[in-house]
């Protein structure tokens, strides 16, 4: 394993005290390093970087640099920072629950030890603080935590998690971190990074002009908008969204409607419709099987949802829509 970035830290309340200030005054915001004293640790990020592509587990990579601030800051007081990881399974199973809620097919790992960076590890930088860069390519550790390929599937979350380890006999990481010190700039850090599995997308696929028909058969006629033009965008990431009618018979004010292409599959997250006779939260969701879009051609793809998901207004449907690029 190769020491190349640097670690990502929170910082603990008892850690730190507020100098320049009484009872009656506020906390500086934002904090400057002026403001503090260090009576602990903590682990600043400078930068991070993680990505597990599904698609190319060889090449994706988590890399974080650390500097280390301590009552010190001449790096005597680092003994060690350890590195642990863990894996959530949040996938949805055939019977609708996350993965890691049902007993025979649960991928969910606790942390284990991935690796020890000793002092010797850090070095100081321009700023006069020691600093280190570490970084790991995701298949070492999934063989630590004893995971293969098929395990993983899209919003499944690996998280570092760092703990620091002074000389001094003391540690600290989120477990004994405070919320009001982690939320500060000057500090930056978290010593946790999560990132979740996903398959990147073009992000000129699947956006521009494209005609959309309902293929299901019409509940009080159509859904959204039927033999209409609509124009999706990049909405975030993965995501596509545009606008359209909800239930066009009835109301006809646009909203906005967002669909996810996540590794081979579309997905309707769940989001309101603004024509309901509820109050129209979550109304569509997920489909009960979701379609798939080939990655190489979006001359044109079937989205497939549940409609009134809640049962607000009958039981729930599922819709589908055949979208022809223009």
């Amino acid at each position: 394993m190769k020491f190349k970035h640097i670690l990502y830290s929170t910082f603990l309340s008892s850690m730190l005290i507020l100098t320049g200030c009484t009872d009656d005054e506020k906390v500086p915001s934002p904090l400057t390093s002026d403001d503090i004293q260090i009576n602990g640790g903590y682990l600043k990020t400078i930068e991070s970087s993680f990505d597990v592509n599904l698609l190319d587990l060889d090449s994706s990579l988590f890399s974080v640099t650390l500097e280390e601030h301590d009552k010190l800051n001449d790096g005597s007081l680092i003994d060690n920072v350890q590195v642990y990881i863990r894996f959530n399974d949040n996938t949805i199973d055939d019977n609708g629950t996350p993965d890691d809620e049902s007993d025979d097919i649960n991928n969910t790992k606790t942390e284990v030890l991935l690796e020890t960076i000793n002092a010797s590890a850090f070095s100081f930088n321009n700023d006069g603080f020691p600093q280190v860069t570490y970084s790991t390519g995701i298949r070492e550790g999934m063989d630590s935590l004893g995971l293969n390929d098929t395990d993983l599937e899209a919003s499944d979350i690996f998280t570092f998690r760092f703990v620091l380890n002074l000389t001094d006999g003391n540690s600290y990481s989120n477990n004994n971190s405070s919320s009001a010190i982690t939320g500060q700039p000057v500090f930056n850090s978290p010593f946790e990074y999560s990132s979740s599995v996903s398959c990147p997308l073009d992000e000129n696929l699947f956006i521009g002009n494209y005609l959309i028909e309902q293929t299901s058969p019409f509940v009080d006629g159509p859904t959204l908008s039927h033999n209409t033009v609509v124009e999706l965008s990049a909405s975030s990431g993965s995501s596509r969204s545009f606008q359209t009618s909800n239930y066009p018979l009835y109301c006809s004010t646009p909203n906005t409607f967002t669909i996810d292409f996540v590794c081979g599959e579309i997905i309707v997250p769940q989001q309101d419709s603004n024509c309901v006779c509820g109050d129209g939260g979550n109304w569509f969701g997920p489909a009960v099987v979701s379609t798939t879009y080939d990655p190489n051609d979006d001359s044109g793809f079937t989205i497939t949802f549940t409609d009134d998901a809640q049962s607000d207004c009958a039981s729930p449907a599922q819709t589908s829509y055949k979208f022809t690029k223009q």
